[in-house]
């Protein structure tokens, strides 16, 4: 691997985020904002904390990839970068790299994180459809569950007997999503992160992933399903955000109006 240790660079440009309110952060009993005797002084701490906390976050994810770069030198080459700013470069030290050196080597190194992240996509690609298959099988085999031509799988939890959906209208549903290891990546009836509940939600018909559209055209409000696609029906060969590629999905989906 080459020399990396200019990545510092990368990261805190990459991390730059919205500014943490620091007023809210309590230390020792007190409101951080107390810490500081200014608005700017809060600022400029929060300016530093953020992009601290970016170029951490980075290290975690090269790690996950196998990537160890050394903390030592980039701590280096942030203060190589930052003393001119403190003092007027009275101090200074020269950096190590010049400017284009510092382009290519992180050039370079971009093109190698996007090739392992490709690799690891595939490898995970071939895990899901793998184990997909299997799911889908299986979860076929049980009584209660209807299997349709296209491949959607449905076991019917409660039956209604309200209106059925028209092709160009809109829906009002409970729904929970989650990948057949049972991670749950969507959800109407809570918020993610926070102890409160959440509300249905409405979506067009023409708005919404294939393997829904087919099985909204079949309830009726008041119908609870339990729906199970294959990725053909859900997100297909490509990852939608915390979902992988080929994966199976998994959906609780209450239709409660139509409008």
């Amino acid at each position: 691997m080459k020399p990396l240790y200019i990545l510092c660079f990368l990261s805190l440009i990459t991390a730059c985020q919205s500014i943490p309110d620091c007023a809210l952060v309590e230390m020792s009993g007190k409101k951080q904002s107390q810490v500081f005797n200014s608005d700017r002084e809060m600022l400029a701490y929060a300016y530093g904390l953020d992009r601290g906390q970016g170029l951490v976050r980075r290290y975690r994810y090269l790690k996950e990839l196998g990537i160890d770069l050394d903390m030592a030198l980039t701590r280096q080459g942030f203060l190589h970068a930052i003393t001119e700013i403190d003092d007027g470069g009275k101090t200074s030290q020269p950096a190590r790299l010049s400017v284009e050196q510092i382009k290519r080597v992180i050039y370079d190194f971009d093109r190698e994180v996007a090739a392992i992240e490709q690799n690891l996509a595939r490898l995970e690609s071939s895990r899901q459809l793998r184990q997909g298959s299997l799911y889908l099988r299986e979860n076929a085999s049980s009584p209660d569950v209807v299997m349709l031509e296209s491949g959607l799988q449905y076991r019917v939890l409660r039956r209604g007997s309200g209106a059925g959906v028209d092709d160009r209208g809109s829906v009002v549903v409970h729904y929970r999503g989650r990948l057949i290891d049972g991670t749950e990546f969507d959800s109407s009836y809570s918020i993610k992160g926070q102890p409160i509940k959440g509300q249905p939600r409405t979506f067009s018909l023409n708005g919404v992933i294939a393997g829904w559209r087919e099985a909204l055209k079949l309830m009726r409000v008041g119908d609870k399903w339990e729906l199970t696609l294959p990725p053909s029906l859900g997100y297909g060969a490509s990852r939608y955000g915390a979902v992988p590629a080929n994966a199976v999905l998994v959906f609780e989906l209450e239709l409660l109006e139509v409008k």
